[in-house]
């Protein structure tokens, strides 16, 4: 009896599928493999061959209209059997084991990155040293085949990518933008068709095409020279990698292979930059023989782990060796020494040679001091304030006019197109022979500003929703407005200063950026000094607006859902600001009684009155009135929310503050990757966006996919009738899986999920055999377990009052005698209630 053989048989499309999404991070990471091939095995190779030429960049054009985005690179190009070879396989690539390539790219995934961002992807090249061409397309995952040649003009290779629907181009412009500004090739990017994909989130009154041209930046120290305005500090620089340090934007690590972005984790107390130069390290194989190991993950989002242990002793023992060999004893070799941005760093002082550190010591005295937008409430060290301004001096009183003709002199004599930073002055030296105000005003003959006493703009602080305001620079009123289209409006006495709040978001991530860029469009400015009267219009002509909008049903009031099925209490209502006041204040005003004040001054409480509603919502999100005509499933949501015209969105901000308005953000967001959820009855609709809140990633940006797998699983689950404990947490851990997250993450628990047969579970353990569902004072259910024999008690009646037979603890019990005359034990300090149901004594407890 022979025995067939049996072969495994693979399914090529779905395996290329599976491989793409799981390589890759993101869509930005997939297609930064087309940007970067360009970029490097194009114009690089060009650039090393041939010289650096302006004429030979890269081009990126996105058109929103078609989903389509184009790299033309005039480098290189291609030939058909490196294409083939290389390109075109999996995990076949023009760098060899053996080699340690100084450009990017090195595992051969090129093509496995079309198949999680593409429907379609045609790419053609002429290659330069051949004079070959070809044309190849490749569709879906299983249909590629070479065809005619097509568009090509000159030599290199053209890519373009049909994109799938749920590749989202605003991610992939802003990959191209950060490695463009920091290439040695220049880049062109342009877009498109804009105004053909406006949507909520990308809202916008402009169509917003683009064109720029980022300018090739030779060396990586250029770039960190333009990104720390002169103030970083060269600490290596050699053929393996070249690290900078800074105190100029916190505690960041800016980190780059071969130019391109790349992620690793270290701490160095200071901003550091840092480039590795080649794609591999020194390491060894399983037998212990040398060989070069892989510096990045396939992705290339990240350092693998072992490079990234590898360059953390590296940076590490170069940073304090480096502050080891600072050696400066006095003022003047501080302000000639090019490491001096750095003394001010985090913790570095336990790091210093005792010369460079007693010196220190003497520059951390606090002082008041002045800069631009005047003096300053918080003092700050000597040191901090060397680190941050170009010049330092001092002056006993802060004098205002001799701080103001010194900023001008060094303005204008200044090529720095950032003035923020060019003086600053303190009252007190401390013993440091800081450059004296008075007398670099009198070698320099500098006459003193006369402030005050001007009807111009110039010095007027505007409150803007920053923290410590704006001053207006120009005499110009027009170019002024320009910074803020959605006005400049004196205050008229109607709001102080301090009652203007930050709004300040966090614009990490995507879910956030449609929203701050609205903010942008709407950017308001207050001006509270009485000098703004004559010259921008009164904040009664601002609120005379949002009154008009109100009117005309444009600002809605959403409540709070309480019940456990979230909105079902909630209501949707208008506010209409021209209505009586007490039909629509909040709290100990709403018994105003407008007939005993005078129309102007009923007039200016409404005005008073609309700014304290908004400041009672200082909880509660605002959002444009579009997302609630667009967008309904914010409706079913249980949170608060405020909608109203997209125009007044900066100065509302103002009032309330940003304080949880980016929390509801990511359902927005959600809304486009779970279309299919409006399809279901309401009531499921409100059970899963209550749940919505406990998906929130607590520590990156939303995996708005792995959500919506949550999503259909739960309501798969509220639909089935045989959901137990432990089959809900398998189901959860395997969509956790399936999208290659983790469960710390996400707070998903099934007593909230699905309280009811969690409770009825308890209720059965604890011995409660029958329960019922009731409904608290608030909406919400509450169950409730009945019993006749619990823990061997037994609920008695003597005397027309309950107790509980058979007592556990000795010490407790009491001999009664029963209605029966019969003698009993009870337990007369049992906290268990008693009702009689169905005829019979029963215990009953609510299940928490």
């Amino acid at each position: 009896m022979s025995e067939e053989k049996i072969e495994i048989k693979i399914n090529v499309p779905m395996i290329k599928e599976l491989v793409s999404d799981k390589i890759y991070r993101s869509d930005a990471s997939a297609f930064r493999e087309q940007y970067v091939n360009a970029l490097s095995h194009g114009c690089v190779a060009y650039h090393e061959k041939h010289g650096y030429s302006d004429d030979v960049f890269v081009k990126v054009v996105f058109d929103y209209g078609l989903r389509k985005v184009t790299v033309t690179d005039n480098g290189m190009g291609m030939q058909k059997s490196i294409f083939s070879d290389n390109f075109m396989s999996f995990g076949f690539s023009t760098v060899d084991k053996e080699s340690n390539n100084s450009r990017s790219g090195m595992f051969g995934l090129g093509a496995i990155s079309f198949f999680r961002i593409a429907s379609a992807c045609i790419v053609e090249s002429w290659d330069r040293e051949t004079d070959e061409r070809f044309t190849f397309m490749t569709r879906n995952t299983d249909e590629s085949e070479f065809v005619a040649n097509r568009t090509l003009e000159d030599y290199g290779t053209k890519t373009e990518i049909f994109l799938k629907p749920n590749v989202r181009i605003d991610s992939l412009i802003h990959m191209v933008q950060n490695i463009a500004e920091n290439y040695p090739v220049k880049t062109v990017l342009e877009t498109v068709n804009s105004e053909q994909e406006q949507s909520i989130s990308t809202y916008n009154d402009t169509d917003g095409d683009m064109y720029k041209e980022y300018e090739r930046v030779e060396k990586f120290s250029d770039f960190v020279d333009k990104a720390t305005e002169g103030r970083g500090v060269k600490v290596v620089d050699n053929e393996e990698f070249e690290l900078y340090l800074s105190t100029k934007g916190g505690n960041r690590n800016y980190t780059y292979l071969c130019r391109i972005p790349i992620d690793i984790s270290y701490h160095a107390g200071f901003t550091t930059y840092l480039n590795i130069k080649k794609e591999k390290i020194p390491g060894e194989d399983i037998n212990g023989k040398p060989r070069l190991q892989e510096v990045p993950k396939p992705d290339r989002d990240e350092v693998n782990e072992i490079a990234s242990d590898y360059f953390n002793v590296k940076i590490t023992d170069a940073i304090d060796s480096m502050l080891l060999d600072i050696n400066i004893k006095d003022y003047d070799e501080y302000m000639k020494s090019e490491q001096r941005w750095i003394l001010d760093g985090f913790n570095v002082d336990d790091k210093l040679n005792p010369n460079t550190h007693r010196f220190v010591q003497k520059m951390r005295e606090p002082v008041r001091w002045r800069d631009a937008n005047g003096i300053q409430k918080r003092h700050e060290s000597l040191l901090t304030l060397h680190s941050r301004f170009k010049n330092v001096m001092w002056h006993s009183s802060l004098h205002k006019g001799t701080y103001q003709s010194i900023y001008n002199h060094l303005v204008k004599t200044n090529d720095s197109q950032n003035s923020d930073n060019i003086l600053v002055m303190v009252d007190d030296p401390h013993l440091i022979p800081i450059t004296d105000a008075k007398q670099y005003k009198k070698e320099k003959k500098l006459k003193t500003v006369v402030t005050g006493g001007s009807n111009s703009p110039k010095g007027l602080l505007v409150r803007d929703g920053t923290y410590s305001g704006k001053r207006l620079q120009t005499d110009d009123i027009e170019s002024t407005l320009r910074q803020y289209p959605g006005g400049i409006y004196y205050a008229n006495g109607l709001i102080p200063q301090n009652e203007l709040r930050n709004t300040y978001l966090s614009s990490e991530g995507d879910t956030n950026r449609w929203y701050l860029k609205l903010l942008e469009r709407t950017h308001t400015g207050v001006i509270i000094s009485k000098k703004g009267e004559k010259l921008y219009p009164k904040l009664d002509t601002l609120l005379d607006e949002i009154i008009d909008a109100s009117k005309k049903g444009l600002v809605k009031y959403k409540s709070h859902g309480r019940s456990s099925e979230s909105a079902k209490t909630a209501t949707i209502t208008s506010v209409d600001f021209s209505l009586p006041v007490s039909s629509w204040v909040r709290g100990r005003r709403s018994d105003y009684d407008e007939s005993y004040v005078s129309d102007e001054q009923q007039k200016r409480d409404k005005y008073m009155f609309i700014i304290d509603w908004f400041q009672t919502l200082y909880s509660v999100p605002v959002l444009p009135i579009q997302v609630y005509k667009s967008l309904p499933h914010m409706s079913k949501i249980k949170d608060e929310i405020v909608f109203m015209p997209a125009k007044f969105m900066h100065f509302i901000m103002m009032l309330k503050g940003a304080y949880h308005n980016d929390e509801v953000l990511p359902y927005i967001a959600q809304g486009k990757y779970s279309p299919w959820l409006s399809s279901e009855n309401e009531s499921i609709q409100r059970w899963v966006w209550k749940l919505y809140s406990s998906f929130n990633s607590r520590y990156q940006d939303p995996n708005y996919k792995c959500r919506d797998g949550i999503m259909r699983s739960l309501v798969e689950m509220k639909k089935s009738e045989n959901i137990t404990h432990d089959g809900y947490d398998q189901i959860m851990n395997d969509v956790i899986m399936t999208y290659d997250e983790s469960s710390y993450k996400y707070n998903i628990s099934y007593e909230e999920a699905f309280p009811e047969v969690y409770l009825k579970e308890k209720a059965n353990r604890l011995g409660y055999e029958n329960t019922i569902i009731t409904t608290d004072d608030y909406g919400e259910k509450v169950l409730k377990g009945f019993a006749e024999v619990i823990d061997g008690q037994t609920p008695v009646e003597i005397d027309g009052k309950y107790y509980t037979a058979y007592a556990n603890e000795p010490h407790r019990c009491k001999a009664v005698i029963s209605e029966t005359g019969m003698p009993i034990i009870i337990d007369p300090e049992s906290n268990r209630e008693i009702v009689k149901k169905d005829g019979k004594l029963m215990f009953i407890q609510e299940i928490e």
